[in-house]
């Protein structure tokens, strides 16, 4: 399959996928950008695969830069001007303690902390209200605060 129709045929399912994994539609489509531009510059390879295989390779390094991101996003210190990390938590602590709040408390969470997004870019990636996000954010942020006092007691 000719490149553009690689893309057209397979870039809008490939973000939501990506995004799905990286809880955060726009870093899905960032993720399936990058698959496409590795695409590109293996346009030799992929010209001698079959359909399905073409698919297959796109999925498959989607979700090896998204895995990546994840880790990049997990290890990287924590931001001194981030004040949910200023009670010296650290990121993966913090990481674990999302695995106990409700999803999309936890999603807003990473959304805000980890991608960097404000209120307004989260409300219109998740279809919601600016201030419900905020709200969201405020009562994930006490959550986690709470779990971490606990562990400290």
């Amino acid at each position: 399959m000719e490149f553009s129709l690689l893309y057209d045929h397979h870039f809008h399912a490939l973000a939501a996928y990506a995004g799905k994994l990286m809880e955060n539609h726009a870093a899905g489509e960032d993720i399936a950008q990058e698959a496409f531009l590795r695409a590109q510059k293996n346009e030799v390879l992929l010209s001698s695969l079959t359909d399905g295989q073409q698919k297959t390779w796109l999925y498959t390094t989607a979700r090896r830069l998204a895995i990546d991101q994840i880790r990049r996003n997990t290890l990287e210190p924590p931001s001194e001007e981030d004040p949910i990390f200023q009670d010296d938590l650290t990121r993966l602590e913090v990481v674990q303690f999302l695995a106990n709040l409700p999803k999309d408390a936890s999603q807003i969470f990473r959304m805000r902390h980890f991608a960097g997004m404000n209120s307004r870019e989260i409300a219109a990636a998740l279809q919601m209200n600016p201030a419900t996000v905020r709200t969201k954010l405020r009562s994930a942020v006490n959550q986690l605060k709470a779990l971490w006092h606990e562990t400290e007691e």
